[in-house]
């Protein structure tokens, strides 16, 4: 059985990433970080929808 030659190495990307991130960050205060992965995650991905507003769990009581 041949096997596959991997690609992509996940954990390789995921030290380049925080390394990358350090850098980045180097000098910045606690709360510009956290504005700095704030305004990355809004960019990155679409706002979701709360629990409280896609889901209404209720039990209706039966009809008489």
């Amino acid at each position: 059985m041949k096997t596959k030659t991997k690609t992509f190495d996940a954990v390789r990307e995921s030290r380049l990433w925080k390394e990358s991130v350090v850098r980045r960050t180097a000098g910045m205060s606690r709360e510009e970080v956290l504005e700095f992965f704030n305004s990355a995650r809004t960019a990155a991905a679409p706002p979701h929808e709360t629990v409280e507003e896609t889901y209404v769990l209720r039990e209706e009581p039966p009809k008489a």
